[in-house]
């Protein structure tokens, strides 16, 4: 299955003439790229067309990115340097996160998907989906979520809110006290930030989402810290002052 079958059910699809298989899927192998590319190249049809009909044709979904775009936490299931190998894409979970939509260029390839399965451990719905949009839209995916990824654990205080929680210390305060509050966690996010980003290297999946894990730790030992001081100062068990000078 793969190639062949692709090829073949663009012919009976009435998108080429039976006598054009054969040469339709030379040309696809000689040029590693698939037959919705040629047939575009061609001006036969747009890759659109020849892949839903391949969709039709396997009863499955045919998945465009700008009505479903692709969902990070699936995107990074797999490697970039995989999905480019490979021409999928995962776009979306479904069933409670057992299921993965993938994105493919040639749902036929059972192996593949079979692969897939293997490495994420989800069960694998195909997609046919257009070649060209996806080795656009692949690096894309993973090059905003590196970016998001950075910024995110490189703004502390846009993703941990420190302000002291007990309503009785005074305003004056409460700003001192989240400050030094920050004062703590901030070297830990730095740290992240600098592991996240330490040149132009590029980042797997698989450590974007231990980079998330790790700055989804560091918040909420974040929000302790916050707790525990809100808690000694309203038990009056040390004063706002007294915290502060045993923090120096």
């Amino acid at each position: 299955m793969g190639l062949r079958e692709v090829c073949e059910i663009v012919a009976t699809s009435g998108l080429i003439a039976e006598r054009e298989l054969g040469t339709l899927h030379d040309r696809c192998q000689a040029n590693g790229v698939f037959p919705a590319q040629i047939l575009a190249e061609d001006g036969v049809a747009t890759e659109a067309t020849v892949q839903k009909a391949v969709a039709r044709a396997l009863k499955v979904p045919f998945w465009e990115a700008s009505q479903l775009k692709p969902e990070p936490a699936a995107a990074l299931l797999l490697d970039e340097a995989f999905c480019v190998q490979f021409a999928v894409l995962g776009v979306a979970l479904r069933d409670d996160g057992g299921t993965l939509w993938l994105a493919m260029a040639d749902p036929t390839d059972r192996d593949r998907r079979t692969l897939v399965q293997r490495r994420t451990g989800k069960y694998v719905k195909p997609l046919a989906a257009e070649p060209s949009a996806l080795e656009r839209l692949i690096p894309r995916m993973f090059a905003d979520s590196r970016g998001e990824a950075v910024a995110r654990v490189a703004r502390p205080g846009a993703e941990a809110s420190f302000e002291l929680a007990n309503e009785r210390a005074s305003e004056r305060e409460a700003p001192a006290l989240a400050t030094q509050e920050m004062g703590l966690v901030r070297p830990l996010l730095e740290a992240a930030a600098a592991e996240a980003y330490a040149g132009p290297q590029e980042l797997t999946g698989e450590e974007l989402l231990r980079l998330m894990q790790l700055r989804e730790s560091v918040a909420k030992s974040s929000m302790v810290l916050k707790a525990l001081v809100a808690l000694v100062v309203e038990k009056s068990v040390l004063t706002p002052d007294e915290l502060r000078s045993r923090r120096r």
